[in-house]
């Protein structure tokens, strides 16, 4: 499915096959955010879809550093304490920072050390200890879906759950025309819970699809 054939159905279910009463731009706006809501719904439901990974070096005496551009969802943070993020993993000693929340990390030695908890403060992770040597981390997130703009782009979303975006740009479309959403509200509502049973009888050992996890450099340090 294309975003050109979103669009198509989004229309065809407005019963404005030709556009001439909801115009591109709303259009385009509600299949976006459709398709943002939809990776929501799959992150909570237990879809590791999106999942990627940063690394970077820590900086001695600095506790706070700026996440990912593409930044999501927070999923596993680890420190290394041997070997480097490029490295092979047998050459690595990882070791888990677990999340804190800002009142229990005053708890934690705030002296220069190694980090053992965190905790997000607007866009940036705040290590607690303030790290006391220049530790390799890697980051493991989901990542913000991008914005489809060309009618060939095709959603970043499993295939057997992309209906659901034209279905939820329907349901905006038939909101801001007073219109009954109720058809669509169901089938969204199935979709959801197909979401729920697919991540709870997927096997660990097993997974139906590969995959596939990048290192890039896009955590930065704050003065």
């Amino acid at each position: 499915m294309t975003f050109q054939d979103i669009q198509n159905q989004v229309l065809t279910w407005l019963d404005d096959i030709n556009g001439t009463y909801f115009t591109t731009s709303q259009v385009t706006y509600w299949i976006n955010n459709a398709q943002r809501e939809v990776q929501k719904q799959l992150i909570q439901a237990g879809q590791h879809w999106y999942l990627t990974t940063a690394g970077t070096n820590l900086v001695p005496n600095y506790d706070c550093y700026s996440l990912p551009s593409d930044f999501r969802v927070l999923h596993k943070l680890e420190l290394l304490t041997s070997g480097q993020f490029t490295d092979p993993i047998s050459m690595q000693t990882r070791f888990r920072v677990y999340p804190v929340t800002p009142i229990e990390s005053d708890a934690v030695y705030l002296g220069p050390g190694t980090p053992s908890g965190y905790y997000l403060k607007k866009n940036c992770l705040v290590f607690r200890a303030v790290p006391d040597l220049a530790y390799p981390v890697l980051l493991t997130y989901s990542y913000m879906v991008s914005d489809m703009t060309l009618p060939t782009s095709v959603p970043d979303v499993p295939v057997q759950y992309q209906e659901l975006i034209p279905i939820l740009a329907t349901i905006d479309g038939l909101l801001r025309d007073q219109r009954d959403p109720s058809a669509f509200l169901e089938k969204k509502k199935e979709y959801i819970e197909l979401m729920r049973q697919d991540a709870d009888q997927r096997q660990v050992d097993g997974p139906r699809m590969v995959v596939t996890t990048d290192f890039s450099g896009g955590m930065d340090y704050n003065y």
